[in-house]
């Protein structure tokens, strides 16, 4: 082996993992510009609709097969990838172009992609910027669609296998619960995308945003994937191997020693009972808490409906549904959640209808809620009728 690198990115998902490199390049081919008769324009944007629904049946069938397999919250994902396709910024666009500019409906997609991926580029907001990984999934899957391609394949031939590649769509990160991948890593991604909160549910260690990853592990024999520091080593010798393989041990070890005494009583050593309560971002991650052994939820994090809902903001019946998901899972103990502490450019946008010069510090959380009193009404509405189907 030669020299061990190095590799720094953000881990987002903890744990370690060693094993061989599967290397997947996700993103599309270049395209090249075919200028067509005018006479065969109807037929090209009529290619592009017939793209866009198979397209669109894909996402849905995604959708159900993430649904059943790590939890609705996960489903919805790609049920929002599947309203994006049907959104006029990105669909429409893509059909005026080829209409005014007769030409082939892979070039136009990919000129629409860039302009807007250039937008969302511009936005000072975190979680706005890293939705621009929504769109490129959306764009590639519409592109694999008119091109007749399937998505890159997992393959590896024995032993635990990590997934390095330049983007993991969320589609991709589902499939890796059914196959011996120990972690990922990737060149793009951040802690809210879709990705990132998948590897949280299935446990694999995961580091993202590593500047030229493929580059330097194409070629490479062994990685270590380390999901606490945001570390990809690559060809690490003997005496690191041993270093991180007992680092990963212990981990398991000490996970396996804290659940094993998650469900004694909590009390401390005068004989005081104390109630452990779990504090939450997503519904899925009910089952984590009740394994761990907590009697409640002693904050449940709402925002993040918000923020793993479609383009729009989460509806009456679909709070209501996540609400009483928590109170069904903790009959008898207390279930404390916090209204929307949202703001920023996103609510500007969609609540406010314009943008704020200073979001951060201006209209978010309660004082937003008691500006635009529809906004809480619903929120109150979807809390109160969950309370009233699980009132104990």
């Amino acid at each position: 082996m030669s020299d061990p690198r190095t590799l720094v990115g953000l881990g987002v998902s903890p744990g370690i993992a060693i094993g061989k490199p599967i290397v997947v390049e996700n993103r599309p081919l270049p395209v090249a510009l075919v200028q067509l008769p005018r006479e065969n324009v109807d037929a090209e944007v009529e290619r592009l609709h017939r793209a866009a629904a198979r397209a669109a049946t894909h996402l849905a069938e995604l959708a159900g097969d993430a649904a059943r397999a790590v939890g609705s919250e996960y489903g919805a994902i790609f049920e929002a990838h599947r309203l994006m396709l049907e959104d006029p910024s990105l669909l429409d666009e893509v059909e005026r172009l080829v209409r005014t500019e007769a030409v082939n409906a892979e070039w136009a997609l990919e000129q629409v992609t860039h302009h807007l991926v250039a937008q969302f580029d511009q936005l000072g907001d975190l979680y706005l910027r890293e939705r621009r990984e929504d769109l490129l999934d959306v764009a590639l899957e519409l592109q694999r669609s008119l091109q007749g391609r399937a998505a890159p394949s997992i393959e590896f031939s024995g032993g635990v296998g990590i997934l390095i590649a330049d983007d993991i769509p969320p589609s991709q990160a589902l499939r890796l619960a059914t196959r011996a991948v120990g972690g990922f890593a990737s060149e793009t991604g951040g802690l809210t995308s879709h990705t990132t909160i998948i590897a949280k549910s299935l446990g694999i260690p995961a580091v993202v945003g590593v500047p030229g990853l493929i580059r330097e592990v194409e070629r490479a024999a062994l990685v270590i994937v380390d999901g606490f520091e945001g570390h990809v080593l690559v060809d690490p010798d003997p005496a690191l191997i041993q270093v991180y393989s007992l680092r990963a041990e212990e981990h398991r070890r000490r996970q396996q020693e804290l659940l094993g005494l998650a469900h004694l009583p909590a009390t401390t050593s005068d004989g005081q009972a104390v109630r452990l309560l779990a504090n939450i971002d997503l519904v899925p991650e009910i089952a984590a808490a009740k394994a761990g052994g907590a009697e409640g939820i002693g904050l449940f994090r709402s925002e993040f409906l918000f923020l793993q809902a479609s383009p729009d903001l989460p509806g009456e019946d679909q709070q209501a549904a996540a609400y009483a998901e928590l109170l069904a899972a903790f009959p008898a103990g207390p279930v404390t959640v916090r209204t929307f502490d949202l703001g920023g450019r996103k609510l500007a946008r969609e609540v406010l209808g314009n943008p704020e010069t200073n979001p951060v510090l201006g209209l978010r959380g309660v004082r937003l809620c008691l500006q635009k009193p529809e906004f809480f009404r619903t929120q109150l509405r979807a809390l109160l009728r969950a309370a009233a189907q699980y009132p104990g």
